[in-house]
């Protein structure tokens, strides 16, 4: 399906991080430095797309409000709050971007913080930890339908939700636990179960714990430790490397019933974090010299 994009672009040099705040059809920029700032003033509906560059500081997410980064070069140097302690977010989305650790820092910074949102999606991002927030007991459960496709990151430890949908991701930990996950297609250096509820389709796995459905995936461990996987592969060889690729001798055989491949990417092209990035198809420019601003018409379609 063909995607309709408009982006307004005000001139500037390109070598500053920028934030374009798209509402109603208007735009404000903002300097890279004030992408809080920017988000204070989005309401739901609004979209802020950033430029390469190094955004510092760790910024909160509202109800409703997509951030769009430009690839890997565009940085977030701390961390993305996604909800708060009290009350929900609904519908707000984070692509395209890196989220890393300060220097200074060795922990806390370059993750994906979430508090209780509703329908959350990260696309195409780079990031340390998805993790959740300090929430009282009785509020645990509101973070719903958490989708992550296309990103790599470190870990995702033991969350506080229900329905968490990971596809064609590279993750190096994955501690499973009080909630109902769904793994698909991804390259994952290590599982841990706590809690039964977790499914695994078609995913290349370095470890794992038998409490949990497999099905179609290539697992590195012994077949007979595994009362529920269906359709799967067991090796004693080591089946990714130090960057989550696929390493296995045999992958072109670990084809499920569908004709689906197992791990990132359906497991058959190499790993890239912007493998899907949508094509520009057709394309308009108009100059306001009065405004200096120039406008940028995109159709852009998705293969």
């Amino acid at each position: 399906m063909a995607l309709m994009c408009i982006f307004t672009c005000m001139l500037s040099k390109a070598q500053n991080a920028t934030v374009a705040l798209h509402h109603e059809g208007d735009v404000t920029m903002y300097d890279g430095e004030k992408l809080q700032e920017a988000l204070n003033v989005a309401v739901d509906g609004d979209t802020l797309f950033l430029s390469e560059g190094a955004f510092i500081g760790s910024d909160t997410i509202k109800s409703g409000v997509a951030i769009i980064g430009a690839g890997t070069k565009t940085r977030i140097v701390g961390n993305i709050v996604v909800g708060e302690y009290s009350g929900t977010i609904e519908k707000c989305s984070l692509s395209l971007l890196t989220l890393e650790s300060t220097s200074s820092s060795s922990s806390g910074n370059g993750d994906v913080l979430i508090g209780m949102p509703k329908d959350f999606t990260i696309f195409q991002c780079k990031f340390n930890n998805l993790t959740t927030r300090t929430i009282s007991a009785t509020h645990r459960f509101n973070t719903v339908n958490v989708t992550v496709v296309s990103c790599n990151c470190s870990s995702i430890p033991f969350l506080f939700l229900q329905s968490l949908n990971i596809m064609a991701s590279k993750i190096k930990s994955a501690v499973v636990g009080l909630n109902t996950s769904t793994y698909s297609n991804c390259n994952i250096g290590s599982v841990t179960v706590n809690q039964n509820g977790a499914i695994f389709n078609n995913c290349v796995l370095g470890s794992a714990t038998s409490s949990a459905t497999y099905s179609g995936c290539l697992i590195k461990g012994n077949a007979d430790s595994f009362s529920t996987a269906y359709g799967c592969w067991f090796t004693d060889e080591e089946v990714l490397n130090e960057d989550l690729d696929c390493i296995y001798s045999n992958i072109a055989n670990c084809v499920d019933d569908n004709n689906v491949m197992v791990g990132v990417m359906g497991g058959a092209t190499k790993y890239s974090l912007q493998a899907s990035t949508p094509r520009v198809t057709e394309h308009s420019l108009t100059v306001d010299n009065a405004k200096k601003v120039l406008n940028v018409t995109l159709k852009v379609g998705v293969e």
